[in-house]
């Protein structure tokens, strides 16, 4: 049996999933970091000098925090369904805390997200960058994409609200704003289904925008530094994930050999932790093999897979 698929041998407590309990927990100290910062970057208003550079490295440490909340979304998308709808306190909260702030939903990243995994490398790969694992412009171009990320996303709800109007731009919500890369026309039930359940949970979305837009009228330099500035960030260090996660080559197949081949490891500990590789998400080869298994166990599993010598 391959890697990918072999459980045997493996200690059950390293395959476990993430709970919405654990998910939630996380987003709540996420957020405890990003209301003490906020209080430092107040603190800092008025002050001449210096202050500026203290005010850069805070922008940058909310930055990565949102980014982190990112993380926590995505092991949510991993989730089977069923939890999710077994427990819709415990989303909806994941989606106040997790998804609104950082400009999307639950839904909407299970849909592309769940079509990187199913597809790795191959033509209708949401997260595929051809050529920015060899080539200078395309790397460069592939992360620098992060700062325009987060303005899509907060006009994605609004466009999704005009297709649930009656406007006939399904097939352009979804290419253009989900990533949707499949070669086949977007009509089957299935994926019909998914996206009327992305379009559906736009209006709350929108919702949030808004308020957001009125807090940018109300105070512009508060919503600058204090958010609009570390979004961007949080949006370039996830589109710089993108692409060091993955050897951006055309696969053939998804096996396990060709994933590994494929996959990229980062460990760095406290420094990743900080703003690139949040909550355990570096540990990206084992996470390909077990999509499921909880952001907190990716580190030990991965000691594991190394002891086993499958990998290096």
């Amino acid at each position: 049996m391959s890697a990918r698929h072999r459980r045997d041998g493996i200690p059950a407590v390293l395959l476990a999933e993430s709970t919405l309990n654990e998910l939630l927990w996380a987003a709540l100290m996420d957020w405890l970091v990003i209301l003490l910062l906020w209080g430092a970057m107040a603190g800092l208003w008025g002050v001449a000098g210096w202050a500026w550079l203290l005010q850069a490295l805070i922008i940058v440490l909310i930055g990565g925090r949102l980014h982190a909340l990112g993380v926590v979304l995505h092991d949510a998308c991993h989730l089977p369904k069923g939890r999710l709808a077994a427990q819709p306190w415990a989303t909806r909260g994941l989606q106040l805390l997790a998804a609104y702030p950082i400009a999307t939903t639950l839904a909407a990243m299970r849909y592309h997200h769940l079509r990187h995994h199913q597809g790795h490398g191959l033509p209708a790969d949401p997260y595929f960058k051809h050529g920015a694992s060899d080539h200078l412009l395309p790397a460069v171009l592939g992360r620098l994409r992060g700062l325009l990320l987060p303005l899509a996303w907060h006009v994605r709800p609004f466009f999704g609200c005009l297709v649930l109007l009656g406007l006939d731009w399904r097939v352009t919500y979804a290419r253009v704003f989900l990533g949707d890369k499949s070669p086949t026309p977007l009509t089957s039930p299935q994926t019909v289904k998914e996206l009327v359940i992305c379009l559906r949970a736009e209006p709350a979305q929108v919702a949030f925008v808004l308020i957001l837009m009125a807090i940018a009228w109300w105070s512009p330099k508060a919503f600058l530094l204090a958010y609009a500035l570390p979004l961007a960030v949080a949006g370039l260090a996830n589109a710089n994930r993108v692409i060091a996660e993955h050897l951006h080559q055309p696969c053939l197949d998804t096996k396990t050999t060709t994933v590994l081949r494929t996959t990229r490891t980062h460990d760095w500990g406290v420094w990743g932790e900080l703003l690139l590789f949040p909550h355990g998400i570096g540990f990206h080869a084992v996470h390909h093999l077990h999509p499921r298994v909880g952001m907190k166990r990716l580190a030990a599993l991965n000691s594991w897979y190394r002891q086993a010598g499958v990998l290096p």
